[in-house]
């Protein structure tokens, strides 16, 4: 089973935001940013019928937008991150989780 309790997908979690700290302050001199988005109960193909289960439909009752995220707001999230006019963000990792964290 691969999923959010077990020790490898969690530790690969860690790995992925200690990587994003320590590239943004490594490159942060040459105006080089790192961040990243980390998605939370995203609908797609390969997740369909997972959110059909009494399981997925507890978790998206527990986001602030009774919802589960899909592929247009991973691209808005993206976006934002890679517009130029985004100067001053960096060392972030951007959970993309409908609230789910609160």
């Amino acid at each position: 089973y691969y999923g959010p309790t077990t020790c490898h997908y969690m530790l690969s979690k860690v790995g992925i935001n200690a990587l994003v700290k320590f590239l943004s302050q490594r490159y942060a001199e040459r105006n080089i940013f790192v961040n990243a988005v980390a998605p939370g109960l995203i609908l797609t193909d390969q997740t369909e019928t997972e959110f059909k289960s009494g399981a997925a439909k507890r978790l998206i009752e527990k986001t602030l937008l009774k919802r589960p995220g899909n592929l247009e707001d991973v691209l808005t999230a993206v976006k934002y991150l890679l517009d130029e006019n985004n100067k001053y963000l960096t060392g972030q990792v951007m959970a993309l989780s409908g609230g789910a964290i609160l």
